[in-house]
């Protein structure tokens, strides 16, 4: 099931990682950092995050309510931040690249493991769940890595054709975006539709933005 996003997704990436010209190396240590690596940082942090809200005795009701949106917009967005980190000279297409890699890789992981708790830990159907998860893989963590990969490269290149407001906003908007998804906002009617467009009209802005920069690799400083 989870193959209906997985194989159109992998198409794309082919033909973009020939333009940007990222190597086989890059490509392939961005999948796998980006599924295993992140995912598990992304859910120890989530887990800290938890533990820490619950410590803070908050209500029920409200992390109930909250929990999602309190914790993995920063963890999982730092974590899949954190592949690009690995690859210390980037441009802003590659960077933008990988990070659409490192999403789709983390989405892959992310997704098998809810099917798998909705199998084996609550005993439902892994197939309403797989359904659920390929209906939202089409705005989420694909969109969130890149733009906040993009924004990283960006400020730790001190790219000098992107400005530092601008590359902050490419930082916080996925974790902006992510953050509203995983709240009880997300729930309002037509609001997974606003955000879907704000979030394809954004990226488009970023690929239009850095189309017209020369494709210098920056060094990323830390």
């Amino acid at each position: 099931m989870l193959l209906i996003y997985f194989v159109p997704f992998v198409l794309i990436i082919r033909k973009i990682v020939q333009k940007v010209q990222l190597s086989k190396k890059e490509v392939i240590l961005s999948a796998l950092t980006g599924a295993f690596i992140s995912t598990y940082l992304g859910i120890l942090g989530n887990m800290q995050l938890s533990k820490l809200l619950i410590e803070m005795k908050l209500s029920k009701d409200f992390l109930s309510a909250w929990g999602a949106a309190l914790t993995a917009p920063f963890t999982e967005e730092l974590s899949k931040g954190f592949v690009v980190l690995l690859c210390r000279r980037l441009n802003l297409k590659q960077g933008l690249t990988i990070g659409i890699i490192v999403g789709v890789g983390f989405e892959i992981v992310e997704d098998v493991i809810y099917v798998f708790q909705s199998v084996f830990q609550f005993h439902e159907s892994g197939f309403a769940t797989a359904i659920d998860r390929v209906a939202s893989a089409t705005v989420s963590h694909w969109l969130f890595a890149s733009l906040f990969a993009l924004g990283l490269v960006s400020l730790l290149g001190r790219c000098k054709a992107i400005s530092k407001a601008q590359a902050i906003f490419w930082l916080v908007f996925p974790v902006f975006l992510h953050f509203v998804l995983n709240s009880p906002f997300e729930d309002v009617p037509n609001s997974s539709a606003i955000l879907a467009t704000v979030g394809y009209a954004l990226f488009y802005h970023a690929i239009t933005k850095i189309s017209n920069i020369p494709d210098e690799k920056q060094e990323l400083v830390i």
